[in-house]
């Protein structure tokens, strides 16, 4: 399968099989545009917005950067017999606050219904990434008092950067659209969406690839978006042993997609 002219036109959700290809490299040029760590509690717990605003206060030093987290509903009232009588109302809400560090390479959301905590480039290494996120749960847990976990995720989004304007993309990625003989095989674009429950470990990956628009003019860019999370009750003790089989799996799921040639552009 050849693109060319990136565009996102196409919608498929066929994966080609190729041999696994499993690495302990650390990638020296990993394409990690965000990493998430994302963990969501009750709502029948959810946490006072004073303690969160508490929180955030003995972060500033860390995250002087501190703005409102706000979620809107709209409401429509029908009326049957006059259209023109409908009425709509929008509510603004309050729901957390969003802190960002100087350098802008952290992101901490602190909200009413959980805390989720991104890594945005140069990627670090998941000891310390995990290690910063861990403290900041831990003080959420001491501000606000969840009782357990109703959703814990790991996400990671690559953006794979190819250095020629037209590419072979089985080349690349183990994980394509398959295009049917008889027809061209050019496209203008891809996007992607598998959703695979992982019942080993009762939990579900979300995998998204799309083309989008190349870095250089000579070059060829796609996103690979790998989702792995957990929307089971989890108790608080037990959350991080979860966080990293979650991790565990989203690496075997990428390792899986990539190829050799994609292992030396970011090696």
């Amino acid at each position: 399968m050849h693109c060319v002219e990136p565009l996102c036109v196409i919608q498929s959700t066929y994966a080609q099989s190729k041999p696994l290809h499993m690495s302990n490299l650390h990638y020296s040029k990993a394409p990690i545009i965000e990493a998430v760590i994302d963990i969501q509690i009750a709502p029948q717990s959810e946490a006072p917005l004073a303690r969160l605003k508490e929180l955030a206060d003995t972060l500033k030093d860390r995250f002087p950067s501190q703005n409102k987290l706000n979620s809107v509903r709209m409401q429509v009232e029908h009326n049957a017999e006059d259209a023109a009588k409908n009425k709509s109302t929008t509510t603004l809400d309050e729901m957390g606050i969003r802190l960002v560090d100087e350098p802008n390479t952290r992101i901490l959301q602190l909200k009413k219904t959980g805390l989720t905590y991104s890594h945005l480039p140069p990627y670090s290494d998941w000891a310390s990434y995990s290690r910063e996120a861990k403290e900041y749960w831990e003080l959420f847990v001491k501000y606000c008092e969840p009782k357990v976990a109703t959703r814990t995720a790991v996400r990671y989004i690559n953006r794979i950067d190819i250095p020629l304007a037209t590419v072979a993309i089985e080349d690349y990625l183990s994980l394509y659209p398959q295009i049917p003989d008889g027809i061209s095989q050019d496209v203008q674009g891809m996007h992607l969406q598998l959703q695979m429950p992982q019942t080993d470990i009762a939990s579900m990956a979300v995998i998204n690839e799309a083309v989008v628009e190349p870095a250089t003019l000579k070059g060829f860019s796609v996103i690979v978006d790998i989702d792995v999370f957990n929307s089971s009750t989890t108790a608080l003790p037990d959350i991080w042993n979860l966080l990293e089989q979650l991790r565990n799996r989203k690496n075997k799921i990428f390792e899986s997609i990539i190829s050799n040639k994609t292992r030396e552009l970011i090696r």
